[in-house]
């Protein structure tokens, strides 16, 4: 059995062939349905002839909208239709075959009409799950229906010729947007004023060449395959195709373009609508660093606060490794600490192997004596020219690129941190800025935990010579006291040998 089909009045002389500011407009609503009304699908048909055919669909291919708009009635008004389960719908039973390959459960739509009433199309939105809409979700579907409506109108003054007709349309003259046509042989065979006031390079020019010449090497490929897919139609059953690439201009720099493509097959041309996006590109850029900036700033922050709780010389190398290769983005770090000779006392690492460290214990890219050591950066290692043997033990451990650190306290080289690279880097002058404050800050760690150890000793050695000297005192008392008591038995004894000589001559008492 057919499904019915409904007999419209006639409609405003609208164009139902969507250009690309019809097609982005249509995706502006889609986006706002698929947000405020909870949807996944939002589908446009519009009136042609007799029937309405689905120009516009995101979330499920034109095709399948297709099919299941066919089944929905939809008054010629701005009421809205609602099909709660369409397992449970007998308007869908008529057309079982083809709804029962869909998952599609849930289907609403509301007329799209004229100033006069007369109907131009449907906006319709569909869900997987069987649902209700409220009648704020109703007051929605309707207001973005006559938002349909707008875009066509907007669509029947601006672009009632097409793309096909540029040529004759002063408008585009005056635009600062880029449009063109590609034919089949990939040569421009339209382009507007804008091209060489933007570009630089004349319309001879740009016509005389393949367009892919002046499209950056990077986005050749899909250029390409974008601009194939339209001419052989096989760009699936959207009419427009959204990309961007860097164009070549005459002064020798890329600028960044969008572009908006359709298949004119008519004309057997690729038309497209393309806008400078240079400075937009420009300022996702500068957006980007400011927050790698920050990152920076919060692992930076991070790392001092780390360190600073560090209660050991060793936690600080530790903690500091961690840091170093999260704020610079390295593969590797190491730290040494040099003897007084120059050779190495003590190191520790992270990312690199110990076959590595030993190598790395026997080398130093300054001299014991150097009392202002500069930072070494190695951009390019199997480039490099100052590295000596070292240079072979850094590629066999995979080394692109490095960089070393000097550690100085007091115009005395303490030791270096090293960062290491997988490949090639250019180190820029706020990388080595930051490097040479961290390098500080290690030094500044050291010497803080080398003070609170000396602190430590010294405290140790007072406590030790205090109870010294406070046994002495103790003992001098013991020595004093034994002293006054044999000085007093000393005294008594002469006394009594006195008494007793007195007493043996009493002659001498007489």
């Amino acid at each position: 059995m057919q499904v019915q089909k409904v007999s419209y009045p006639a409609a405003e002389n609208y164009s139902t062939t969507l250009d690309a500011n019809t097609a982005i407009g249509f995706e502006r609503i889609a986006r706002i349905a698929v947000l405020s009304l909870k949807v996944p699908i939002v589908a446009i048909a519009l009136v042609e002839s007799n029937s309405e055919s689905v120009k516009f669909s995101h979330g499920l291919s034109i095709s399948e909208a297709q099919k299941l708009h066919l089944c929905l009635n939809c008054p010629s008004s701005d009421d809205v239709a609602i099909v709660h389960d369409i397992d449970l719908d007998p308007r869908f039973a008529i057309n079982r075959l083809e709804t029962e390959k869909s998952e599609i459960r849930f289907l609403a739509g509301c007329c799209v009409t004229d100033t006069f009433g007369n109907k131009l199309g449907t906006l319709s939105i569909m869900d997987y799950s069987p649902r209700q809409l409220s009648e704020n979700d109703v007051q929605a579907l309707q207001d973005l229906a006559v938002w349909v409506q707008t875009e066509l109108k907007l669509h029947n003054r601006t672009q009632c010729v097409g793309i096909a007709s540029l040529q004759e349309n002063r408008l585009l003259a005056l635009s600062s947007d880029l449009f063109c046509t590609i034919g089949l042989n990939d040569y421009f065979q339209y382009l507007n004023p804008a091209w060489e006031k933007i570009l630089g390079w004349t319309s001879s020019q740009l016509r005389a060449t393949l367009y892919l010449e002046f499209v950056h090497p990077e986005e050749q490929l899909s250029t390409s395959e974008k601009i194939k897919a339209l001419q052989h139609h096989i760009s699936t059953e959207q009419d427009i195709i959204c990309f961007e690439n860097r164009l070549w201009c005459k002064d020798g720099y890329y600028r960044w373009f969008s572009w908006h493509a359709r298949y004119c097959q008519q004309q057997q041309l690729v038309e497209a609508a393309i806008q400078d996006i240079t400075e937009l590109k420009l300022a996702e850029k500068e957006l980007l660093q400011q927050f790698e900036q920050l990152q920076s700033v919060y692992h930076w922050a991070d790392l001092v606060e780390r360190v600073s709780r560090a209660n050991r010389i060793e936690e600080i190398y530790e903690q500091s490794l961690t840091g170093i290769k999260g704020v610079l983005n390295a593969n590797g770090a190491a730290i040494s600490i040099f003897e007084e000779d120059g050779g190495t006392m003590f190191q520790v690492g992270k990312g690199i192997s110990g076959q590595f460290m030993l190598s790395l214990a026997k080398y130093s890219p300054w001299l014991p004596s150097n009392s202002e050591p500069q930072p070494v950066l190695i951009p390019s290692v199997a480039e490099s020219k100052e590295l000596g043997e070292m240079q072979y033990d850094l590629l066999q451990e995979g080394i692109g690129s490095c960089a070393w650190i000097p550690l100085v306290s007091r115009g005395k080289l303490l030791g270096r941190f090293g960062v290491y690279y997988d490949k090639i880097r250019n180190f820029d002058e706020e990388e080595v800025h930051l490097a040479e404050t961290f390098a500080d800050y290690i030094v500044f760690a050291i010497e803080r935990k080398q003070a609170e150890a000396e602190l430590k000793r010294s405290q140790a050695e007072i406590a030790e010579k205090a109870a010294e000297l406070e046994q002495a005192l103790e003992e001098l008392k013991r020595n004093k006291s034994q002293l006054i008591q044999s000085e007093k038995m000393s005294s008594l004894g002469q006394l009594v040998a006195g008494v007793a000589h007195e007493i043996n001559n009493p002659v001498n008492f007489i």
